[in-house]
């Protein structure tokens, strides 16, 4: 197979590694990477004709003479924020101090890279000791970021009644008859089901008009219906967003997941129920299981984080007092949720 062949040019080279690590950790042999931070072996390298899939270059290096060459994806580093994932004359722009996953996943995306591994859909569990945590506003939000960071996401609210979609443009809920025969008839119901999935940034399952209870159908519907759309491998984050019961059906759920993220407050109440939770949930595994401290207030004391809980806090997001008027899409936006995002990637 023939290798990519790509260039990383910049005057700094600190700014440069994390780019190396990321292109040879998601194509390992399948790449030839070369990396230029000197203005002169630049220009010496281009001197020569050259054939490349993608050349990443600082605006201090970069001249409109690069175009000579035969370059499939040229992306040029702006300092100017306004033109990031801008397109300017067969060249993609993007703000140079955007996240490094953004700024990689926009690269992959656009440039059509085949990675040589094989990439299974990631599951990452959304899941509380309580209600009222925010929990579903923060995977709302994640999920957004993640989509707007060029990755496939599926969004399942996997609750025994949904209630997630009040600021969603489609409220049409899925007809019973498909649910109904995705439990009857799972072999040929889960396809009919996954035809029901909708789109508002990202994709989305779409609510029950009713609840399982109502509906007499198991909870597994939910972890079957997972399992058929990570066979089919059409998604790269499918985030589960489930309730505070725990059950088998929840255990199970967990076992399965590639990233669990716990949210709690910082209130007594809500570290004593995750405390709880502990004791249930076997969290040994230290890059699966993130705890995040939601409705964060630093100017209430952290004594009930400090000195009660017996997790480890992994994130915050602090207290917004007009979250229902800004709702998940502004949320994702703050840079606290993205770093909770890209514990979740």
């Amino acid at each position: 197979m023939k290798k990519l062949r790509v260039v990383l040019a910049d005057p700094d080279e600190n700014y440069l590694l994390p780019f190396v690590t990321k292109f040879l950790d998601e194509h390992e042999d399948a790449i030839e990477l070369n990396v230029i931070t000197n203005i002169d072996y630049y220009n010496e390298f281009f001197s020569h004709p050259q054939e490349l899939d993608v050349l990443l270059v600082g605006e201090s290096f970069y001249s409109s003479t690069i175009r000579r060459h035969n370059i499939s994806n040229i992306y040029v580093l702006t300092e100017n924020s306004n033109e990031d994932s801008s397109t300017v004359a067969g060249e993609i722009h993007l703000f140079k101090y955007s996240s490094i996953p953004s700024i990689y996943n926009r690269i992959a995306s656009s440039s059509k890279m085949d990675t040589s591994k094989s990439k299974e859909t990631s599951v990452v569990l959304f899941y509380s000791a309580t209600g009222g945590s925010g929990k579903t506003s923060v995977a709302l939000a994640v999920s957004e970021f993640i989509a707007q960071n060029y990755k496939r996401v599926l969004y399942i609210n996997a609750e025994q009644m949904n209630a997630f979609y009040k600021d969603f443009q489609d409220k049409t809920p899925i007809p019973n008859n498909v649910i109904l025969r995705a439990c009857n008839d799972p072999a040929e119901g889960m396809a009919t089901l996954k035809r029901a999935v909708k789109n508002q940034s990202f994709d989305y399952l779409p609510p029950f008009s009713l609840s399982l209870s109502s509906l007499n159908i198991p909870f597994n519907i939910y972890e079957n219906f997972i399992d058929y759309i990570k066979m089919t491998k059409e998604y790269d984050y499918i985030i589960v967003d489930t309730d505070s019961v725990w059950n088998l059906e929840k255990a199970s759920m967990v076992a399965k997941a590639n990233k669990v993220l716990v949210i709690s407050n910082q209130t007594n109440s809500s570290v004593f129920s995750t405390n709880i939770l502990l004791n249930n949930m076997i969290c040994k595994e230290n890059d699966k299981f993130y705890f995040i401290c939601n409705k964060y207030n630093g100017n209430i004391s952290e004594a009930s984080l400090s000195e009660k809980a017996q997790f480890i806090i992994s994130g915050y997001i602090p207290f917004v007092n007009n979250l229902e008027t800004l709702g998940w899409k502004e949320l994702a936006n703050d840079i606290n949720l993205q770093n909770i995002a890209l514990l979740a990637m």
